[in-house]
């Protein structure tokens, strides 16, 4: 026995059903794709920037060190210049020292100069305070010679009204004293 295979046709709406059906699997794994390959993209460039990044650290840090080790060297040699400068000028000190010798007869001059000056102003500085404690004690005893002054001419005063002869009689009194005698007797 035979079979008869028959081919069933499917109907437009069905045909239309599995061809967006089909459109949309294919939709979706396009899709995918693309997002797969955007997700191969990102990680080739995270990895090109992070590769990128190491090596100008890298280089930075190899330049900073050469650039350090420069520094080291110029400071290095700078002190070593210093170092050898300061070993050719020990003794420099005394030598020069030795050199200028103080000229002692023209220290001693002037030395004995200072010590005339220094007199004079002590002599000086003593008249001064001799003239202003006069003048001082003047100040103080002023009053006193004053009020002695003026009681010694007080008294010359007086000396003189004193060696006068006595003032004559007032002729009024006088005739008073005649009236109450005239009558007293």
């Amino acid at each position: 026995m035979k079979r008869k295979t028959v081919k069933l046709r499917l109907s437009p709406n069905e045909e239309a059903v599995l061809a967006r059906e089909e459109l949309q699997r294919r939709r979706k794994l396009r899709l995918q794709q693309v997002r797969e390959q955007e997700r191969y993209i990102a990680h080739q460039v995270r990895c090109e920037v992070r590769e990128r990044r190491e090596r100008e650290l890298q280089n930075l840090a190899g330049a900073l060190e050469v650039e350090w080790q420069q520094q080291q060297r110029e400071r290095l040699e700078t002190l070593q210049k210093v170092y050898q400068d300061s070993l050719q000028c020990v003794g420099e000190g005394h030598r020069s020292a030795k050199e200028n010798e103080p000229d002692t007869e023209a220290l001693a001059r002037r030395k004995e100069e200072q010590q005339v000056r220094a007199k004079e102003r002590h002599r000086e500085a003593l008249r001064e305070l001799t003239h202003r404690r006069h003048m001082e004690e003047e100040e103080r005893s002023r009053h006193i010679t004053a009020r002695k002054k003026a009681l010694l001419a007080e008294k010359e005063r007086a000396a003189k009204v004193a060696s006068l002869p006595p003032p004559p009689p007032n002729p009024i009194e006088v005739q008073r004293a005649s009236r109450h005698t005239c009558f007293q007797v």
